[in-house]
């Protein structure tokens, strides 16, 4: 009778795990999604990409990029991700990076939170959001 209930108890913290897990992704997709939607009316402003380290490698490289941009004379950051195949080398992707200026696009009412303008930079789709939102 112990065992059963034991085993009761372990499948019901799985069950509650896995679905705190699946709240919190839900919960960042859609503010992701409606943050990106709202951005389309964001004022911009110019950022330069200021730094950059490497994700987990696995079969693609994925660089994370980290960009600064000034609003009303306060500093903010933002981050972006770039995946480097076959055609070029990472620590080339990052020297041609890395100083660039780009547009951002940042809410007036949170100004910490921003979105590159431009989808693409050196051919490369920008990735913004949380990782699963990478389609």
């Amino acid at each position: 009778m112990e065992l059963s209930n034991n085993w009761i108890l372990v499948n019901a913290a799985l069950s509650a795990f896995i679905l705190i897990v699946v709240v919190f992704m839900v919960f960042r997709d859609l503010r992701y999604t409606t943050r990106k939607r709202a951005s389309a009316s964001w004022p911009t402003t110019e950022a330069t990409i200021v730094s950059s380290n490497m994700g987990p490698q696995g079969l693609l490289h994925r660089i994370h990029f980290a960009y600064s941009y000034q609003v009303n004379g306060l500093h903010y950051k933002g981050r972006f991700d770039l995946l480097a195949g076959n055609t070029i080398s990472v620590k080339e992707l990052q020297q041609l990076v890395v100083g660039k200026k780009v547009l951002v696009k940042y809410d007036v009412r949170h100004l910490e939170v921003s979105f590159l303008s431009d989808e693409q930079i050196l051919g490369r789709r920008v990735l913004q959001g949380p990782i699963w939102t990478y389609r």
